[in-house]
């Protein structure tokens, strides 16, 4: 700030003087700025109220004092501060004369104003954030107050500069029930012996969360640690917060019980389906025993009394492994673990299976057993679908219709209830003139180990959940099902599932034998994708007819049987003998692992160097049971597959009585390469072994077999001495069934 010029009036305000700066500095020539033309120099918005207030100094006679922008030499308006003196009469007291002076002040106005703007600022920033930032001195005196006030006494801010911070809080709490914990870190503050401090506290209904700092300076101005001069505080409305807070703690509570009911009932859940899956595990285990020896023993030369009674074994075998799969789809499904599948298959041979199967029972009975199909092939409808879940669901309405009518009919209707171009809905109806149900029974049917009354279930049999499965299959397939009946008329159960147009997905669904699941491996309402061929009986994967391994390759390939179950076990090998290759069986995981140890020098299969005969070679391929003591099937596979080399490659295939869904990942993440349900069928069994066993094909060449594939990295020469090959037979290779072909 410089002063740039000093001027004088007449007492009636004509300008008479300018010194030289002022021309100077403003560029003007005395004709210009005597008199009343030095006024042209103003900027248009400031002249008006500069002329107001000199106006009112030349009535008065007071002084005059005036900010205003004013055109410099360059023609840059710049703020000017301009004073004026009176010169009076000091006997009349009339003014004889002007002085004044113009100051340039306007880098002091910038920053003034750029001071303000910033201020606007953080006051706009400080209440929209709803925050107050406030200090007071060692006297506790408020010096600053910027922001939302959270003390609401007064519209002005000013109002509180130099008022004590106690006095305002008295005002507004005069009852002191909140206030000093707002103010009880202050005096601490003052005295040095903190240097922040932290609040949360209620004030006038709200919740505010304040910051407190000390301020240090010494008499010069500088920081001194030692010398408190203020406060400065930082307050925050957390009103908002607060009450979101409580909401969330009791919206957290609420979790937390929801949460340990969810987990207590998962746990049940988790508990009912484990223990479910056990039982039908360890039931499941001896039944497949039971059918395994009846499928043996039916292949042997029996009288006509004795074949008699074997089917009569196997069939009751059947049945409870019935009763046993029942409980486990149940298992199955409230585990979210029961696989729907969906494979091309025709529907009218499916229907015309489950009549035929079922039309003995009614003809024991001496019922009227008739079905119906009104599809547009009656004999041939091939849809996309499950066809093992709908044979399921038709025995199982029709097993329940046959089982209540003593006399009169069952009958069997389906038909298209719906058809575009994506989808075809099939309704089915069984209609009997059985025993019926009562209405006030019909809701509890479709629940679990549910019948209308108790004394069905001594009448008739039946665990009660046929039904129950049924429902839960149908929604599984997107379907619908239900009920009527009245009881001594009859009972019609009816149900809908939508199936998709072979004719939209043939294309992109080809039948490949080794994508479905083993449970409908043998379902002979499979078609192929030209939908009038039925699928082949060797599956695609296995080698063409001019490949297929005759008995003499067969021996020549060793098989391992790892399973706890001694019965089970005899059974393997006995089917595995049957099919002409040779095999070899432990007890469980540990002695699986020192088995393929101890085989671990003897030359594979594939070697025709060396004369050892099939038992005196590696295995080509292990069955592994997957529940045994000691160490299961899991962990003797991560096991051998951890020992690298050969092992690695090692075919294993998981052989377990345990069926749902997830063990077969459960397997594959062991390192396991396939998988078997128990009881086994001898044909799979078969499939499976020529699959792994003559993975890329044979055929005969003379002097032996020529090796493919998989076999090229396998080396020639037969290492070891023959005393330790005979030692070794005489340990490792114990015949646990008296017939093990050698």
């Amino acid at each position: 700030m410089k002063c740039v010029k000093i001027w004088t009036t007449t007492p009636g305000g004509d300008h008479d003087y300018f010194s030289k700066r002022w021309y100077e500095y403003t560029g003007l020539t005395a004709e210009l700025c005597l008199g009343s033309g030095w006024q042209k120099g103003y900027h248009p918005d400031d002249i008006g109220a500069v002329n107001e207030k000199w106006k009112q100094s030349i009535a008065t006679g007071d002084g005059y004092s005036a900010e205003y922008r004013f055109r410099r030499s360059d023609g840059e308006h710049r703020w000017m501060l301009g004073r004026a003196v009176p010169l009076k009469d000091p006997e009349t007291g009339k003014v004889l004369k002007w002085y004044g002076t113009a100051t340039d002040i306007h880098d002091m106005v910038e920053a003034r104003t750029a001071e303000k703007a910033t201020r606007e600022q953080l006051t706009e920033a400080l209440t929209h954030a709803e925050l107050t930032l406030w200090a007071v001195d060692r006297d506790r005196r408020f010096t600053l107050l910027e922001g939302g006030i959270i003390w609401q006494t007064r519209d002005n801010p000013g109002y509180y500069i130099g008022k004590d911070i106690k006095d305002i809080f008295d005002e507004i709490d005069p009852n002191d029930k909140y206030h000093h914990q707002f103010l009880e870190p202050i005096e601490p503050l003052l005295r040095g012996e903190i240097s922040e401090g932290f609040t949360e506290t209620e004030l006038d209904g709200h919740w505010f969360k304040t910051k407190y700092v000390t301020m240090k300076k010494g008499p010069s101005g500088k920081n001194d640690a030692k010398n408190v001069t203020g406060i400065i505080g930082l307050s925050m409305d957390m009103t908002k917060m607060h009450a979101t807070e409580l909401e969330l703690r009791e919206r957290e509570r609420q979790n937390r019980i929801l949460l340990a009911n969810e987990n207590a009932a998962k746990e049940a859940s988790k508990l009912k389906s484990d223990f479910l899956a056990s039982m039908s595990h360890e039931i499941r285990t001896p039944i497949a025993g039971v059918v395994g020896m009846c499928e043996i023993l039916l292949d042997t030369a029996l009288s006509s009394e004795q074949r008699e009674l074997t089917e009569g074994i196997q069939r009751s075998a059947n049945a409870l492994l019935t009763v046993i799969n029942d409980i486990l789809d149940l298992s199955k499904v409230e585990s979210g673990k029961l696989d729907i599948e969906e494979v091309q298959f025709n529907l009218s041979l499916v229907i015309q299976d489950v009549v035929k199967m079922l039309s003995f029972e009614a003809e024991r009975k001496k019922l009227q057993f008739k079905y119906e199909i009104d599809f547009p092939c009656p004999s041939d409808l091939t849809v996309m679908g499950d066809p093992g879940r709908v044979r399921q669901i038709l025995a199982n309405l029709l097993g329940n219709a046959l089982k209540f009518t003593h006399e009169g009919s069952v009958e069997l209707k389906a038909r298209v209830k719906h058809q575009d171009e994506e989808m075809m809905e099939i309704h089915f109806v069984v209609n009997d003139t059985g025993i019926g149900i009562l209405e006030t029974d019909q809701c509890r049917l479709f629940q679990p180990f549910t019948q209308a009354d108790s004394s069905t279930a001594r009448r008739f049999g039946g665990t009660g959940l046929g039904l129950s499965i049924c429902q839960k299959l149908v929604t599984l397939m997107g379907g619908t099902i239900g009920l009527s009946s009245k009881a001594g008329e009859g009972t019609s159960a009816y149900f809908s599932i939508p199936f998709k147009n072979i004719t939209k997905h043939s294309s992109t669904h080809t039948t490949n034998f080794d994508s479905i699941p083993e449970r409908l491996q043998s379902d002979t309402s499979l078609t192929s994708p030209s939908k009038t061929h039925k699928l082949p009986t060797i599956p695609p994967t296995t080698p063409s007819k001019h490949l297929l391994p005759d008995i003499e390759s067969r021996r020549k390939r060793h098989v391992l049987i790892v399973d706890d179950n001694e019965i089970n076990q005899q059974i393997a090998i006995r089917l595995i003998q049957k099919l002409h290759f040779t095999v070899s069986a432990v007890c469980n995981g540990l002695e699986c692992l020192s088995f393929i140890k101890s085989t671990s020098l003897l030359p594979s299969s594939f070697d025709t160097t060396s004369s050892n005969p099939p038992y005196l070679r590696r295995p080509d391929i292990i069955l592994m049971d997957v529940q045994m003591p000691e160490m299961d099937g899991y962990a003797a596979t991560r096991a051998i597959r951890g020992e690298g080399g050969w092992l690695k490659e090692l075919p294993i295939v998981a052989l377990t009585a345990s069926a749902i869904k997830g063990d077969r990942e459960k397997c594959r993440d062991a390192g396991m390469d396939d998988y078997l349900s128990k009881p086994v069928n001898g044909r799979v069994l078969e499939k499976m072994l020529v699959k792994w066993c003559f993975k890329d094909g044979v055929c005969k060449e003379e002097g032996g077999v020529k090796r493919r594939g998989r076999c090229k990295g396998i080396k020639r020469g037969g290492n070891g001495a023959r005393s330790f090959l005979r030692h070794f037979a005489d340990i490792v290779f114990l015949d646990r069934t008296g017939g093990l072909e050698h």
